[in-house]
């Protein structure tokens, strides 16, 4: 069984982490050059789709939109597709000149590293028909990416990882799962949960796939179903609340509580220094 869960992402939240919470060591950048890539007509309706290349100041690393792209189809994959022929008219009609200046940038995330494994082909999907609504869809391989020690936070696929987050807008995580029943809803929660831990806001829909291996095709594209129309469901309302939302981001995440501690500390201080006083505080009291 996959699940899908999307999120809107309010970059802001990124700036309220101190750089006195990162490791020593090089702090990651990226560059971000922007431009726009062709204009396709539809429907009689033009949109932009939107490229950016993206690489570290030290040239360690450098990765074209392209590489994030390969959901993309081409030939006759791209004549047999399905996502092509989705009425989204609707789901696009309030924001159309706002999606032309600024299309929404979605990072798509799955975590399943087999060969033959369904959340990346829920997360292809997902990406195309977030690519038909003119949002700038980026899909990120985890293949390589280290568990988390106490010196792989500069790693390359951890700094690529950082530097998409920081660029998005909003994310879309498909979670693998191979019993139903109650741990269905558990991974759902779950996955609402780690939004709300990266202060994030979770749209109210989310879909399943049960028996996966059943919804798609030989080329791994998803069949007709009822399934298949709700993750065009998903997809529609992530980026409606995205675009809805993204814009106020700063305004929604404002804290009081952050706002006094700017005001007294001068910044936000990160965990390891709010424990520090508060071990000082302690050992003055004892």
């Amino acid at each position: 069984m996959v699940f899908l869960k999307a999120i809107l992402f309010p970059r802001q939240t990124i700036a309220v982490k101190p750089a006195a919470a990162l490791p020593k060591g090089p702090a990651p950048s990226a560059a971000h050059k922007e431009y726009q890539g062709p204009i396709i007509k539809e429907g009689g309706k033009r949109r932009f789709t939107a490229a950016t290349a993206m690489s570290q100041e030290n040239g360690s690393m450098l990765k074209e939109v392209c590489d994030y792209k390969g959901y993309r189809l081409r030939g006759e994959a791209l004549e047999a597709d399905w996502v092509k022929d989705l009425d989204v008219a609707e789901a696009m009609s309030c924001f159309e000149e706002q999606a032309l200046e600024h299309p929404l940038k979605v990072l798509i995330l799955y975590g399943s590293l087999r060969t033959t494994s369904y959340s990346r082909l829920l997360a292809l999907e997902f990406a195309r028909i977030l690519d038909k609504l003119g949002a700038d869809a980026r899909v990120y391989n985890p293949e390589g990416l280290p568990v988390k020690d106490d010196v792989s936070d500069h790693h390359p696929k951890v700094a690529e990882l950082r530097d998409l987050s920081q660029w998005s807008e909003a994310h879309h995580s498909p979670s693998s799962r191979v019993n139903g029943g109650s741990q269905s809803f558990n991974t759902v929660n779950t996955l609402r949960i780690l939004g709300r831990w990266m202060r994030m806001i979770t749209i109210p829909n989310q879909s399943s796939v049960p028996k996966a291996w059943t919804e798609f095709d030989s080329t791994g594209r998803m069949k007709p179903s009822s399934l298949r129309d709700r993750v065009v469901d998903v997809a529609e309302e992530l980026y409606k609340f995205s675009m809805m939302l993204r814009d106020h981001s700063a305004f929604l995440v404002d804290r009081y509580s952050e706002r006094k501690e700017k005001k007294e500390k001068g910044r936000l201080l990160s965990q390891a220094e709010k424990e520090a006083e508060g071990r000082k505080d302690i050992a003055a009291k004892g």
